[in-house]
């Protein structure tokens, strides 16, 4: 994930969690807010917040390396002009790259964060294929 995305001060991070709502799973706790307007179309923004709970600093550098990299990909997914962070819960340790991913993106599909075309391309991969011409008989 490229750095233009990371919430970098912690006046960001208050900003959030003050004006922000939340989301959670077993795994991961979502605070979002709208981003300040002075573009007219900000960027997503996000942040993500391991505590000393859950480990050394060996596991939550490892839990926050996990969370960018399944972060990443959903970027172009995402509504711009927002402000994310991501908390990680203790079972998320433990967990898949894939659960992580499947956690991060219900998670944005609850708090309506998605963009239109990616709850139907969803909704479309569900649905069962059928090949041109399997239908016609010759």
């Amino acid at each position: 994930m490229k750095r233009c995305y990371s919430l970098k001060r912690n006046k960001e991070f208050r900003h959030v969690y003050r004006k922000g709502q939340s989301k959670a799973t077993r795994q991961l706790v979502l605070v979002y807010a709208r981003a300040g307007a002075k573009q007219q179309k900000p960027p997503i923004r996000v942040g993500f917040s391991v505590s000393k709970k859950l480990g050394n600093s060996v596991v939550r550098n490892r839990v926050k390396r996990r969370l960018r990299e399944s972060f990443g990909p959903m970027i172009p997914c995402v509504k711009s002009g927002y402000n994310l962070i991501f908390i990680a819960r203790e079972p998320v340790v433990d967990e898949k790259f894939t659960a992580i991913e499947s956690a991060m993106r219900s998670l944005l599909r609850r708090a309506d964060l998605l963009k239109e075309e990616e709850n139907k391309k969803g909704g479309a991969q569900n649905e069962k294929r059928v090949p041109e011409g399997a239908g016609q008989k010759r």
